[in-house]
């Protein structure tokens, strides 16, 4: 079996960024909610953008079955 990459679209890149970094934001939001930690909202920010953007780097190629 051979696995073939493809290129992802600018547009998937951007819209898959956004969301997990909007997840992984509004699950460090709950996580210190219900642990009754102080809501620092610039921390949840910081955290959603880079992961974000992380996300969206490392995701840039498609790996499909050939």
């Amino acid at each position: 079996m051979k696995l073939k990459t493809e290129k992802n679209t600018l547009k998937g890149r951007v819209i898959f960024g956004i969301v997990s970094g909007f997840v992984n934001g509004i699950a460090l939001y709950l996580w210190d909610f219900f642990k009754e930690e102080p809501i620092i909202w610039e921390r949840y920010i910081f955290q959603a953008v880079f992961v974000g953007l992380f996300m969206a780097i490392a995701f840039r190629n498609k790996i499909t079955k050939a």
